[in-house]
């Protein structure tokens, strides 16, 4: 279910994108290289190819919450126009654990 929304929000994205000849930059952050996140990417880039003006930049933070963040930093920094963000799922304790 998660992918379908995912995959209607970037239709949607993509086409308001073709209907401009500006350029739109997407920028994902993934978590990690899983099995899963690559599925996923794929589907981006299958999107990607119907839109000659819609760049995809993708990165893995390779379940690393600081660099996942140090990278969402980067990729605002260079001004994408949607950021899709896959978080870790771990439960992090600030008592020390």
């Amino acid at each position: 279910m998660k992918i379908k929304l995912i995959l209607v929000a970037l239709n949607l994205l993509f086409t308001f994108a073709s209907c401009s000849d500006r350029r739109t930059v997407i920028g994902v952050s993934q978590c990690s290289n899983d099995t899963w996140r690559q599925k996923v990417n794929r589907e981006i880039k299958i999107g990607q190819y119907k839109y000659k003006n819609v760049d995809v930049s993708f990165c893995s933070a390779d379940n690393n919450a600081k660099r996942q963040v140090q990278q969402i930093d980067s990729l605002v920094e260079s001004n994408v126009d949607l950021l899709i963000v896959a978080p870790e799922r771990r439960q992090y304790s600030s008592a020390g654990g």
